[in-house]
């Protein structure tokens, strides 16, 4: 207890608690918010707990407003003060406390809406006009949410490699880091680093408008999306509160049934994380050993998996050679299949040795190939060869030799003078050696339109 005997809880015990048991970023949060109650005392450092009214609460809200702070800051840091004076002060001021904290996160105050899982999904698997700039900070935000409303600055610190935070790794995360530098060609570490707090909120309220989302999108929304995930996968408060990395902005939950020497469970984050991504189907990838693609279909012929084979009649044109005809097959051996996550992972156990689902080599877990793109090579592998027309025009391209002197007129190597080294097989195209970059030399294949002799 930090109260004295004169009635009195000092501002400043409630500081040293804070920065004694909250994380960082969870502590800079609820040291602002003492601040504010300070500043709303004209400085002083003692808080007379019979002062502790309707009347003072709402005032306490009404000069945070007047300092231009937020509303709905304002109204977390009333619920992060109501917070902390049930856990000081104990049962005995239980009831003044939620006399005077009555209308703090009640029907009195506006209706705001809170991300529902499904609306997590959509962000999770949205393409976001093939926007990198969006993707990288829906990225960013999934990170959060897996970890339990991670702020900013604790994503900083994950990629830094802080053992405080790393501890909280999951596989839905890896995965995501690993996608996320495969896509983009960027070391995620560096990228987090860079990204301020106000880039992340308009990139986030950018993706909120272009989904329609009810609830819009802020850093915040990944703690409040993920307490309601975690009801929903029916964890209760305490592993919830042990779970929760940032005070959400909406949804209170009671200090008095707060247990805090329960220890965050890693596994209560993967549950929220699998209850998302189970509820959304995505297209995976099978190659068939001892089986026939066929025959797998007829073995995943259930209403939770859709299965894709290529079609017989769908292959690559080639150059006839000696080694192979006309025709070759594409992907004669692969079957793909949609499903949720979790039967993606029982095919995966179920199908070994016959067949093999390819997963991420540092999970196991079997990855998906994002919609938009299985879509479009559905399309393209649905088109039979003799639907497809090669032209070339009929033009009178010139004739070269080799060690002939060419100069590139159109392409990539526009301007660069080159020497002839190879003809191709079917006299279009041209090996040319170019001296350039600062005095490299490359070798590139070059259509015979867009040369000329020099």
């Amino acid at each position: 207890m930090f109260v004295s005997v004169g009635n009195f809880i000092l501002i400043s015990d409630l500081e040293t608690l804070v920065k004694a048991d909250k994380s960082k970023s969870s502590a800079r949060n609820y040291l602002s918010m003492l601040n504010s109650l300070r500043i709303f005392l004209g400085g002083d450092n003692s808080l007379p707990i019979n002062d502790i009214t309707p009347a003072f609460v709402q005032s306490f809200g009404n000069s945070m407003l007047q300092r231009e702070i937020a509303p709905s800051t304002a109204r977390l840091y009333k619920q992060m003060l109501r917070a902390m004076l049930n856990k000081q002060l104990g049962k005995s001021y239980r009831e003044l406390i939620k006399t005077a904290f009555k209308d703090t996160g009640s029907v009195n105050e506006p209706t705001t809406h809170i991300l529902e899982p499904a609306d997590v999904a959509t962000i999770a698997s949205s393409p976001l006009d093939n926007t990198p700039l969006l993707q990288k900070a829906r990225d960013v935000f999934m990170l959060s949410f897996y970890g339990g409303g991670l702020s900013l600055d604790a994503l900083k610190d994950i990629a830094r490699g802080d053992t405080g935070h790393s501890a909280i790794l999951i596989p839905h995360q890896k995965d995501l880091i690993e996608r996320f530098e495969t896509q983009h060609g960027t070391p995620f570490c560096d990228y987090i680093q860079s990204l301020s707090e106000e880039a992340y909120s308009q990139r986030l309220y950018a993706i909120g408008r272009m989904l329609n989302l009810k609830a819009g999108l802020t850093p915040l929304s990944s703690a409040d999306a993920w307490v309601k995930a975690a009801r929903r996968c029916g964890l209760g408060p305490e592993a919830i509160s042990a779970c929760l990395k940032t005070p959400t902005t909406y949804i209170n939950i009671d200090a008095s049934v707060i247990n805090t020497n329960v220890t965050a469970n890693r596994q209560h984050y993967q549950t929220v994380a699998d209850s998302i991504h189970n509820s959304t189907l995505h297209w995976y990838v099978m190659r068939c050993h001892d089986i026939s693609p066929d025959e797998a279909a007829k073995l995943l012929d259930t209403p939770s998996a859709q299965t894709y084979i290529e079609r017989s009649e769908t292959f690559m044109p080639v150059i006839p050679t000696e080694r192979h005809d006309k025709s070759l097959r594409i992907l004669g051996d692969i079957l793909f299949f949609r499903s949720q996550a979790d039967t993606a992972s029982r095919v995966k156990k179920a199908m070994w040795p016959k067949a093999y689902v390819y997963a991420n080599r540092s999970t196991g877990r079997p990855s998906f190939i994002p919609d938009e793109e299985m879509r479009m090579f559905m399309l393209l592998s649905n088109i039979a060869s003799d639907t497809i027309e090669y032209f070339f025009p009929d033009v009178n391209t010139p004739e070269f030799d080799t060690d002939d002197r060419v100069t590139v007129i159109d392409g990539n190597f526009c301007g660069q003078v080159g020497v002839v080294r190879k003809l191709s097989d079917d006299k279009l195209k041209v090996f040319i050696k170019i001296e350039a970059f600062n005095g490299a030399i490359i070798t590139a294949e070059i259509h015979k339109s867009f040369l000329k002799p020099c």
